[in-house]
């Protein structure tokens, strides 16, 4: 498919301003239109309700409309955590059956899905009100797909990670969860790589402190990995071969440039072959002031217990993120994709 290049601004407004701070990606635009890709399981998510239905005893007609897959336990009753559900022996089949699709294609399901998963075999009357709440989301968003769309060459291109937390989520142990999300973006691209949902090991105390151990967890399993690969990307497809020996001299002869030629120069052929260095910056999306000032100072007296509860230390996110081609910077609350 194709997006209008108006179309494709229109959707890079949360991830513009990151790319701001990385010289000359402001300046490349182009009019033509981008060519995308749409990832469409409509039929997969289809059948997830199907067996929902089958073993619930529900009609797909009963599945209302509802504004997000998820619930507030606030809304549950405290018997609800108690009493059994009616689903305890069949949960798994529907839950790790969409789990499937949800990894390929809908990452904002990952959260419901993996914190009903965790259930399975103490499976409540809260879980199952969860669960169909959950299907109910997908019933009347079976038409919902991933897109992917690049305009850009390769190195006009930057790994972007989305990295964010839910403080004290789960209502019953009080722990966290942290979620990244890794998109190779440009001025009109945005590339859709991966995405992640982990409950974190023990209680965070405060909203920074559970933010911090889910940048660490995103950087550590993600960015550092796609910086790597992209670079390899850019150097391979992204870059042309520098021009310094032929506007000196001219271009070398092909003799020259023959490694297997008596006439072989290796000054010149490296001269000429040789490629600029790394552009490739990982951008590292945070929405919380008070993370990014930590890792600046390397340093937090108030999380000074987090190398021995967590096993994170801050001095190492500062040594990452102080590097120059990792640039931790702010965004929006609204703008996070990883909320």
């Amino acid at each position: 498919v194709h997006v209008a290049p108006a179309e494709a601004q229109r959707r890079l407004e949360h991830v513009r301003p990151l790319l701001a701070d990385i010289e000359g990606q402001s300046a490349v635009k182009t009019g033509k239109p981008v060519r995308a890709i749409r990832y469409n399981m409509f039929g997969f998510f289809r059948q997830c309700v199907e067996v929902y239905c089958e073993l619930s005893g529900c009609k797909p007609e009963s599945l209302r409309k509802v504004a997000t897959p998820g619930m507030d336990d606030h809304q549950l009753k405290p018997e609800d955590f108690e009493q059994e559900g009616l689903l305890s022996k069949d949960a798994a089949k529907i839950i790790m059956k969409a789990l499937y699709g949800a990894r390929l294609v809908r990452f904002e399901l990952l959260w419901p899905i993996c914190s009903s998963a965790r259930q399975v075999t103490k499976w409540t009357r809260a879980c199952d009100k969860r669960l169909h709440r959950l299907m109910c989301y997908i019933h009347h968003t079976e038409d919902m797909s991933l897109e992917s769309f690049v305009g850009d060459e390769a190195q006009h291109c930057h790994p972007v990670l989305f990295s964010d937390a839910d403080f004290a989520g789960d209502m019953v142990t009080a722990k966290s969860t942290s979620g990244c999300y890794l998109a190779i973006v440009g001025p009109n691209t945005f590339a859709p790589v991966t995405a992640s949902c982990k409950k974190q090991t023990c209680v965070s105390h405060s909203s920074t402190e559970s933010e911090i151990v889910a940048a660490e967890q995103g950087i550590r399993t993600e960015g550092l990995q796609v910086l790597a690969f992209w670079e390899l990307v850019t150097e391979l497809l992204g870059t042309a071969p520098s021009k310094v020996a032929e506007t000196q001299s001219g271009r070398p002869k092909d003799l020259e440039m023959n490694p297997y030629s008596e006439n072989f120069n290796p000054g010149k052929y490296f001269a000429y072959t040789r490629k600029p260095g790394h552009t490739t910056v990982l951008i590292i999306a945070e929405d919380n002031e008070a993370v990014i000032k930590i890792i600046k100072k390397a340093r937090s007296m108030a999380l000074r217990h987090l190398p021995r509860t967590h096993r994170i230390d801050v001095q190492w996110l500062f040594e990452v993120c102080s590097h120059p081609r990792v640039r931790m910077l702010y965004v929006n609350t609204k703008q996070q994709v990883a909320d």
